[in-house]
């Protein structure tokens, strides 16, 4: 299924844009401290310097190295799609995660649960279908 081996890593690829892109418009603008740890209500409980942000467009490139290169070199070429499709989750968790931190760390929101909480349901949910999924 090659078509879907190229969506998978077009999609991976448009999150790692979307990732620097958005940070680095909104970086400016946010504050010098901004949280950088949240508690398990959701609300912002340490804090830091605004370069921590850049996590999230790194942890973003990483996450479309271990899908892209994979798929390239072949280790995924005969296994269930497991892999790939919870890596893409897992990544637009973390963009998720990048929209809430900087709205959070630009006063107009207060709780991080509404962009990473659907995902922990969701990742499993995607990693039971694509184990049932033919190769890619």
């Amino acid at each position: 299924m090659p078509g879907i081996a190229t969506a998978v890593q077009t999609v991976s690829a448009a999150f790692v844009a979307a990732s620097y892109v958005l940070l680095a418009q909104r970086y400016p603008d946010l504050p010098n401290r901004i949280p950088i740890h949240f508690g398990f209500r959701g609300r912002a409980d340490g804090w830091g310097g605004k370069a921590f942000l850049w996590m999230c467009p790194a942890f973003s490139l990483a996450f479309a190295v271990g899908i892209i290169v994979p798929l390239h070199l072949g280790p995924l070429a005969s296994a269930p799609p497991v892999a790939p499709y919870t890596l893409l989750g897992a990544q637009a968790m973390m963009f998720s995660l990048e929209v809430g931190w900087i709205r959070i760390a630009a006063g107009e929101r207060s709780n991080i649960w509404p962009y990473v909480g659907p995902f922990l349901l969701i990742l499993p949910i995607i990693s039971i279908v694509a184990s049932r999924l033919p190769p890619l």
